[in-house]
Parts: structure tokens; C-alpha cells; sequence
């Protein structure tokens, strides 16, 4: 059977003021990205914020946070937020040809639904429209090529494996395929954009793409290999993959990614064990980090059983 690609979106609130309605509003915006709103006296039928396809970059200097879609294809968008009231707020999504004329609307009954992307139709919009809200907690939008692709964002702090104390926001996104039986698991580093970030893997994929922050947690590597070993109990299964704007990764960052391939060499069948290990002495620095990550992964384990 023949793997299809599919494709994951989580899209922020964004920085621009102008695609808000900020009359009277007020805003917080959370370290998490997440964004507090409340303008409880505004209009019903009045678009709270705006997300787009297309932008004139030379006129609002701002780049596009909606992703390109294919005509005649099928979509999921669900908006993840808390709301005061169940009828808080409402989607609404416009599309445009190639010249920038309407083609149709599209109003959401609920927060997760399907839609077919219109044939002649290049561009479009989102729009949460206000209906009777009080206050709004915003996560996310997420737009994917399947329905319920499930995925689960694992912070790596103090909880999970960093030195107590540490304020590092290194996460790992699990993307879990829509088959019972994944064929490999994909870890993935690579830069992310801050508001639109996409996921993309095949059906039969699972996939563990790690957004780094600026500074590494000196023992991430142990909870990330954690996320791996409960996932994946066969090596042979686990591809690590250099994913979009690998090289503008912090060099901390390149170096992990040298123990990890080192962790998980796949020797071919005339390497016996030994002459790996071997091979891994060889390397000085990056297998003595190697080792270290090992034992603090096993003295970890003693201390939560």
C-alpha cells in the first residue's frame, strides 16, 4: 500500500494588533503563547481576531499565518479555547480566487469541523466571531489534512527529567498516526516558526518532533529518550531526521543530535557488539555525553519506582 503524507498545523494567536478587534479589549498574552481576551461589550457577529492566507507584505509588513491549501481537498480545523459560556464565539472561514474575489462562506456550527476547500479558490480566511463572550483563554487553531490526527505537546522541564529548578521550555510534540501499528517512529529537530507550526508525516509514521529552546536543559536528553523507549521498543524502528531550518538550530542542539545517532547506530550484520562499542570510544566527547545520558536515564528510573 502506497503512504500517503499528511500534515499537522498549530497556529497561534500572532503579534500583529491590526487582526485584532481592540476596541475596549483587553489582552494578556501568557508566556505559555496562549492569549487571554475579554471585550464583553462588543458586537455580536464582529470578528474577535483574523488569520490569513495572503498578505501585501509591502504594505502591512507582515507575512501570512494561514498555510497553502489544496483545492478539492478535505480539512479539519478545531479551535482549542476556554470560554465563559458554551455559545461564546463563532469560526467563519471566506475563500478567494487567485484575483482576490469572494468564492464562499463558510460559518462552523462547533469548534471542530471538516471542510472541502473549494475548487478555483487559492486564498482564504479564519475569523472567530464573537457571539455573546465574556472572557476567552486562546491555545490554538489546529488545521490538518486528517480527521482527529491526534497529537499531545511534552513539556520538558523540572517534571519531566531537567534539573529542578530550570525554566526551560523545551517540548516534544508527539504525533500519533491514525493506524493502529506504526511502522517507525520519526524523531525529528528542528526550528519551528513561533506562531504557525506544521508536522508533517506519513500514515504509517509516528512522529516525536522536538522544539528546542534557546538554551538546553542540561538533562533533557534523558526525558526525551524516555518519550522514545514508551513509544518504540525496537531501534531498528526509530529514524532521527534533521527536519526544516535544521542548521539554525543552536550548536547545543547539533550535538544532541550526534548522541542520539550514536545511542541508536544501526550496525550492519558483520558488527558484533564489542567492535561498536568500540567505535563509540573513538568518538571522546560525544560518547562520554552518550554515557552520561544513559545513567542519569537509569537513575531516574530507580528514583520513580
Amino acid at each position: 500500500m502506497r503512504e500517503s503524507m499528511n500534515s499537522l498545523y498549530r497556529i497561534k494567536w500572532g503579534i500583529d494588533f491590526n487582526d485584532n478587534y481592540n476596541y475596549g479589549a483587553k489582552i494578556a498574552y501568557m508566556p505559555s503563547g496562549e492569549v487571554s481576551y475579554s471585550s464583553p461589550l462588543m458586537p455580536p457577529g464582529v470578528s474577535i481576531k483574523s488569520w490569513y492566507s495572503k498578505t501585501e507584505f509591502h504594505i502591512s509588513r507582515k507575512s501570512p499565518m494561514l498555510p497553502m491549501l489544496l483545492p478539492g481537498h478535505k480539512y479539519e480545523l478545531t479551535l482549542h479555547a476556554e470560554f465563559d459560556r458554551e455559545e461564546a464565539v463563532q469560526l467563519l472561514m471566506e475563500f478567494f480566487d487567485k484575483d482576490g474575489f469572494f468564492l464562499e462562506k463558510l460559518v462552523f456550527e462547533t469548534n471542530q469541523e471538516c471542510f472541502l476547500f473549494p475548487k478555483g479558490a487559492t486564498d482564504y480566511q479564519i475569523h472567530m466571531v464573537n457571539k455573546k463572550h465574556q472572557e476567552i483563554l486562546f491555545k490554538e487553531l489546529v488545521l490538518s489534512t486528517k480527521e482527529n490526527q491526534a497529537f499531545e505537546v511534552v513539556p520538558i522541564n523540572a517534571d519531566t527529567g531537567a534539573n529542578e529548578g530550570s525554566n526551560i521550555a523545551t517540548s516534544v510534540v508527539a504525533v500519533t498516526p491514525l493506524v493502529e501499528k506504526h511502522a517507525a517512529l520519526s524523531v525529528v529537530f528542528e526550528k519551528q516558526n513561533s506562531y504557525v507550526k506544521e508536522y508533517a508525516l506519513s500514515d504509517f509514521e509516528a512522529g516525536l518532533f522536538v522544539e528546542p529552546d534557546i538554551k538546553a536543559a542540561s538533562s533533557y536528553l534523558e526525558a526525551l529518550l524516555e518519550e522514545i523507549y514508551q513509544r518504540s521498543d525496537s531501534p531498528e524502528k526509530i529514524n532521527l531526521k534533521m527536519g526544516q531550518n535544521f542548521s539554525l538550530l543552536e550548536s547545543c542542539y547539533h550535538e544532541d543530535f550526534s548522541v542520539l545517532a550514536l545511542l541508536f547506530a544501526k550496525p550492519n550484520e558483520e558488527t558484533e557488539a564489542p567492535e561498536l562499542m568500540d567505535r563509540l570510544q573513538k568518538k571522546i566527547a560525544l560518547n562520554q555525553r552518550a554515557l552520561k545520558v544513559l545513567e542519569n536515564v537509569k537513575e531516574n528510573r530507580k528514583k520513580s519506582t
